[in-house]
């Protein structure tokens, strides 16, 4: 029973997900444009 349970609580996430991933990496790729990295080095890897 928990494992249907679960199963159905995700459907709903899942859809949710796939609705905002554009709105997401849009709002991911301007938070990394706006934020001030002077002074800091850039881990490559």
């Amino acid at each position: 029973f928990s494992g249907i349970a679960i199963a159905l609580m995700t459907i709903p996430n899942i859809i949710g997900i796939l609705l905002l991933r554009k709105e997401m990496k849009e709002t991911v790729a301007n938070y990394w444009d706006t934020m001030d990295f002077s002074g800091k080095k850039r881990r490559d890897g």
